[in-house]
């Protein structure tokens, strides 16, 4: 059966994919219009995620299966993002994972048990695929690319079951049969990713201190020039628009929580210490007062 959810709130459009328990901190500027499709057949899931604005995804991924994304629209300015746009692109093996996504991505996904593809991947493939601990990419053929994107749309919007798993498992097969010949990813993304990574985490322990950047280069022993660099090539945008970004998100689950609690109270639990800031800033991120979301919420 094909589900279908439209959103206009990053919280709750995570919230429709089951199994992998998302979080989504919304990061440019503007309402929110985003859309996703979910095929289950038996242990096999197939999707298609759209999102009118950038965002900060961590995903609780599904353990010992394979996760690819397939791009149909990628808007990605930074050439040193590990995602490749004519191809497919292995999750990390990892539970947790943390990317950004650019304003306007359109992608297509497959979540696949490893059990079910020991019979169609060579064992090479499959150890190279579980022992995978950062986003890899496949390129294709441009008309290969195109081909197996309308094939993927195809089964998702098919109107009955039958047939659906075997074709997209050996659609799978052919897209990973040039994984062996991809040579590993370099450290140095990996490096820049574990910086905003780190930043991110040091903010949500320590909201207040969110604007200290050189406290941040202090703690993990790295230039100013570095810690912009990282984040430009992570996320392409400077630290202080991403670190102030989570905190407005977090900001904005709380009135969701606690309608009744004063604006004020909650722009200072996640560092603002001016109301006035506070209010404008989450208005420009999200196209909305504050005071609606918790009027909403109240209601």
């Amino acid at each position: 059966m094909q589900q279908f959810f439209q959103s206009a709130d990053m919280s709750e459009h995570a919230s429709h994919l089951s199994g992998w328990d998302q979080r989504y901190d919304q990061l440019s500027n503007g309402p929110l219009d985003a859309a996703l499709w979910v095929r289950d057949v038996g242990s096999v899931r197939l999707f298609r995620e759209r999102l009118s604005q950038a965002a900060i995804q961590h995903m609780q991924l599904p353990r010992d299966h394979l996760n690819l994304i397939v791009p149909l629209v990628w808007p990605q300015r930074c050439s040193q993002q590990p995602w490749v746009l004519d191809g497919v692109n292995l999750l990390p093996n990892q539970h947790e994972f943390r990317t950004v996504t650019g304003a306007g991505m359109d992608v297509l996904g497959l979540s696949i048990p490893y059990a079910e593809l020991t019979d169609l991947l060579s064992d090479s493939t499959l150890a190279r695929c579980r022992a995978n601990h950062a986003v890899q990419g496949v390129a294709l053929a441009s008309k290969a690319h195109q081909g197996a994107c309308r094939e993927l749309v195809e089964l998702l919007m098919a109107p009955a079951q039958h047939a659906i798993k075997p074709r997209v498992l050996d659609l799978t097969a052919r897209l990973l049969a040039e994984l062996d010949e991809v040579p590993a990813r370099t450290i140095s993304f990996t490096t820049r990713q574990y910086i905003v990574q780190r930043c991110h985490e040091l903010v949500m322990d320590a909201p207040h201190s969110a604007g200290n950047l050189v406290d941040l280069c202090k703690r993990l022993k790295i230039s100013r020039r570095t810690l912009q660099y990282s984040f430009q090539s992570v996320a392409d945008v400077n630290p202080v628009q991403y670190l102030r970004s989570i905190r407005l998100n977090e900001a904005r689950r709380a009135l969701s929580r606690h309608p009744e609690a004063r604006i004020s109270d909650i722009a200072a639990q996640w560092g603002f210490e001016h109301t006035s800031y506070f209010c404008s800033q989450y208005q420009k991120l999200f196209g909305e007062k504050p005071s609606q979301r918790r009027r909403l919420y109240r209601d």
